[in-house]
């Protein structure tokens, strides 16, 4: 950016990057590496509440909070735009996923979702959960509507209204590695659970409140 700066045409530049945001860095030199361009965004690649932050980001949520507010205290002129890439495990965990990500200081909220591999894609989890699921997304739209901000306010709704009907109408493809159809995606999914704990040094149980996997399976608890 120092380099991008030295542009003659620098105020005409729009900067835009994505970021996790929840590093150690310096966010004041961050906003005066920013303030040679004429406009400048950061999409924070958040993806998950207080519950599920840590076990899913890898990374604090009070580290995130802190930089988001130095950041805040010297720049008024670039836009941060929360990111909820939504895979399986949102799902799990979606009222405090959004109520957590709503409370942030930022200017725009965008939601994705997971589509491959198909045993982290969303829809899985209404093989078995579907009736749950759909009181979790219920309660969500009840917390939405109650921010002051009606610009986050439209957009959050917006998002969860495409995830809603996104895991509604998908039918997950059937699996080619394992016999038996579209269930083993399912199956798959408690695998990946199994491995990633290991390698990370995690535990699902630990951050999980709606869910608990116990004895090679997945129970809803609460």
């Amino acid at each position: 950016m120092k380099l991008l700066a030295q542009h003659p045409n620098s105020k005409n530049i729009f900067v835009s990057f994505y970021s996790n945001f929840n590093a150690t860095f310096n966010p004041v030199e961050l906003s005066q590496l920013l303030e040679p361009f004429g406009e400048s965004q950061i999409h924070m690649s958040i993806d998950a509440g207080k519950n599920i932050y840590s076990y899913f980001r890898d990374g604090n949520w009070e580290t995130l909070i802190n930089n988001i507010s130095t950041f805040r205290s010297v720049n008024n002129f670039t836009r941060l735009a929360a990111v909820c890439t939504t895979s399986v495990y949102q799902i799990m965990d979606i009222e405090n996923v959004f109520e957590s990500m709503m409370s942030l200081d930022i200017d725009e909220f965008d939601t994705a979702i997971v589509y491959t591999p198909e045993y982290l894609n969303p829809a899985i989890l209404m093989l078995h959960f579907k009736d749950d699921i759909l009181k979790d997304i219920a309660n969500t739209y009840t917390i939405i509507e109650q921010h002051k901000n009606k610009k986050i306010k439209d957009e959050v709704l917006n998002g969860l209204t495409k995830i809603k009907t996104y895991i509604t109408t998908h039918n997950p493809r059937p699996c080619r590695k394992w016999p038996g159809g579209i269930n083993d995606h399912y199956k798959a999914f408690i695998h990946y659970i199994t491995v990633t704990d290991n390698i990370w040094k995690q535990k699902f149980n630990k951050y999980m409140i709606n869910y608990k996997y116990k004895n090679n399976k997945i129970i809803r608890i609460k």
